[in-house]
């Protein structure tokens, strides 16, 4: 099973357009950020990545060099496996810097299965969190009620291993 996180910007009005705008980003390894770090980053557009993976790169280079031996082979190889582990992550870092939110996860088999998964499930953009600096800026009395305090209700689903709902 392959898990994405699917990424939306704020809402536009149209709900086609916005569901176009939807980006699938897959959890785990990225192989292209494994073999072409600098063009991929470019292709995504990620400068500020692009900048900090410059500059670790001449480090990592420049420390493998004093060692010598083998240790540049190691050292980048290992710079590499660690970059495309952490590329998808330093996606959606940099997707939500461009105003992207969290809209929702998704797994399948596929990218076209978990698509199709995530948009039978998609209310839409008014499904989509705020942003975090919405979110906070709220007084107390506008949140939400604390579900620990208040009275449970009979259509309050119980799951665990307890047979009714409790205080």
């Amino acid at each position: 099973m392959t898990v994405y996180m699917a990424m939306t910007p704020l809402p536009s009005g149209n709900a086609e357009q916005d569901a176009n705008r939807v980006v699938f980003i897959k959890e785990g390894f990225c192989w292209p950020a494994f073999f072409f770090a600098v063009p991929w980053l470019v292709y995504r557009g990620m400068w500020l990545a692009l900048v900090g993976y410059l500059v670790l790169a001449i480090v990592v280079t420049g420390a493998g060099d004093i060692i010598g031996g083998v240790a540049p082979f190691v050292v980048g190889l290992a710079f590499s496996v660690l970059f495309a582990l952490e590329a998808n992550e330093m996606r959606r870092w940099s997707l939500e810097r461009r105003g992207y939110n969290l809209a929702g996860v998704t797994s399948g088999a596929n990218h076209d299965e978990c698509e199709t998964r995530f948009f039978s499930a998609w209310k839409g953009p008014e499904q989509v969190n705020p942003p975090l600096s919405a979110r906070h800026s709220g007084s107390a009395r506008d949140a939400a009620p604390n579900p620990l305090t208040r009275e449970p209700t009979p259509s309050d689903e119980v799951i665990g291993l307890f047979p009714e709902a409790s205080r």
